[in-house]
Parts: structure tokens; sequence; C-alpha cells
């Protein structure tokens, strides 16, 4: 994946002692906004920014985030029993393949473009909601989807495992992640990069460079990030991913959640092994795969567009704070 986050290591302010306290430059600020003084004040504690979110927000509640799961199952199961049941039959009986005729015969072409079109609206659809069921997997990652800690990695495993995610491995990166947000050395994901070359700048800002690093974001970004981490934190030369226990990512006493996370991924994979055999290559590649393709494109922009505007400051150990 690529990065575009501009880096500032230094600050205006120096951080005080207190580690939940953010010092914002409100003349920078100012300046950012037209001139006008920000309203944000000097000093922001993380006590101060909690009070001002509304306590529901803050409380759990596993009926509310299991409807809004069992709803996207049923959204699910309705495009593809509209599929299954009124699409591909109506195309049959409209436009009956003719196998000894050529493809390039007007009926058998006009089949094809409206079976193309017809199964890439079908992925698109069911990748959005998927990537609905990604984001509450997300939550039990975060404890947020139950008051239960152990409903929260139960459904989060299944879930997860189901988009092959190791929900474990994830989570604990995930949450390393949101405790060194922006840190330079401490953060795990979409750490940006040092200045390079001018001229090696200049050409990977070409249209066509850009066009192809989007491209490559949007279909290998979330596997590369998980197998070779991309865009990843630098460990000295220690392999990092999200599959091997021994992994720079994990502590030793996390070694058997990941190996609970590889496991998960093992079921799934027969799973779908399985179901190759018995309905063949095409059927799981037009069924999963593609709508899965469309749930790691989403997941990999939204995520991208969250972490990488210009304007999000990275700071080094000195100057970094939680707050901030």
């Amino acid at each position: 994946m690529t990065g575009a986050a501009k880096t500032v290591v230094g600050s205006p302010h120096k951080p005080s002692g207190n580690k939940n306290m953010v010092i914002s430059d409100t003349g920078a600020l100012a300046k950012e906004n037209g001139g006008r003084q920000s309203e944000i004040p000097m000093e922001v504690t993380l006590k101060q920014i909690k009070d001002q979110i509304p306590a529901k927000y803050f409380q759990q509640n596993h009926w509310k985030a299991g409807y809004y799961l069992g709803r996207d199952f049923v959204q699910l199961t309705i495009v593809c029993a509209i599929m299954a049941y009124g699409f591909l039959p109506f195309v049959d009986q409209v436009l009956p393949s003719d196998e000894s005729a050529s493809f390039l015969i007007p009926n058998n072409l006009l089949r094809a473009a409206v079976l193309f079109v017809g199964w890439n609206v079908y992925a698109f659809v069911n990748g959005v909601t998927g990537t609905g069921i990604w984001v509450l997997a997300h939550e039990c990652g975060h404890r947020a989807f139950s008051p239960s800690a152990a409903v929260n990695d139960a459904v989060g495993l299944i879930l997860h495992s189901a988009l092959l995610v190791p929900y474990h491995s994830w989570r604990i990166s995930h949450g390393t992640h949101h405790k060194n947000t922006n840190h330079l050395t401490a953060d795990t994901v979409f750490v940006p990069k040092t200045k390079e070359d001018p001229v090696a700048e200049s050409l990977k800002e070409a249209p066509l460079v850009l066009l192809f690093e989007i491209l490559i974001m949007l279909t290998v970004g979330w596997p590369g990030y998980l197998i070779l981490n991309v865009t990843g934190q630098k460990y000295g030369g220690k392999r990092a991913n999200h599959f091997e226990p021994s992994s720079a990512l994990f502590r030793p006493f996390q070694h058997g959640d990941v190996l609970i996370s590889d496991l998960g991924l093992v079921v799934m994979g027969a799973i779908l092994a399985y179901a190759t055999y018995v309905f063949g290559v095409a059927n799981v590649f037009l069924w999963y795969t593609a709508p899965y393709l469309w749930v790691n494109a989403w997941l990999v922009t939204i995520t991208y567009l969250q972490h990488s505007d210009v304007r999000l400051p990275h700071y080094d150990q000195e100057n970094w704070t939680y707050v901030r």
C-alpha cells in the first residue's frame, strides 16, 4: 500500500509529563482556518475529550450488535437468493447458451455481457455488506461488540476467519496501533517513509505510477500487510507478519492466540477447498472470492483515507503523546 502521510517530528511546544495531554499550536490552526482563531484550547486531556462524548456510546450491547450482524447476513442471503433463483434462471431462459455455436455469435456475446454485469453487481453489493461484517468483527477486536470478552472473541474469530483475517493476530497488532497512533517508531501500520531523492519522489507522483500503486493497494494491499508487513513498522530486520507466533508483532504470552487465529484460517481454507472440489473454481470465485476482493478494497480505502492525509502529523519519541 502506498503512503502519503506528511512526517512531522517536531512541535512548536514540548509536551508535558502528562501523557494524556496534547498541546496545540493555535497559531498554525488559525492559519489553516483562513486566519480565524481556533477554538481548540491550548491544553486538552483525555478526560476532557471523553467528557464530551455521551455516556451511552461507551456501553456495549450485544443484542443490538447482534441485530446489526443478523441484518447483514439477511442482506447477504437475499442477494444470493436473487442471484441464484432470479437472475441466473432468467438469463438461461431469455438468453440460452448455444454451446455448439461460436462464442462470437450475437446471442452468446449478449449473454456473456449480461452475466458479466450481473456478477459484478452481485460482487459489489455483497462486498459492501461483507465490509459491514468486517467492521463488526473489528468492534469485537475492540471489545465493543459485547460486554463479554468471550463473546467478542468467539464472534470475532468466526467472522474474521470467514473473511480470511487472523482475528487475534490482527486484534493484537491493531491494539498496538491504537496505543501508538502516528508514532514514527512504535506505530504498527501506515508508517510514513522518510524523504527520498527528489527525482525518485517526482517519479512516484507520475499519474501512471500512482494509478498502478492504487490498483496494487486495492487488490493485494491488505494481504500484503498481513503476510509481508507492507507499510508496517520495521523491526530491525526481524520478520513481521500476522501468522507466525514468533513474529516481531507479538509477545510470548500472545503466541497461543496467534495459533488459534491460524487454526481459524485453516478451517476456513478447508471449507473453501471442499467447496472448490464440489462446485468448481469458477463458482467459488464468483460467489465468494469476488465479493471478498471488494471487502478488501473497501477496507484498504477506508483505512488509507483515515491515516494518510498529508495534514496528519507523525511524531518521534520526544514529541509524541497519546492524545496527539
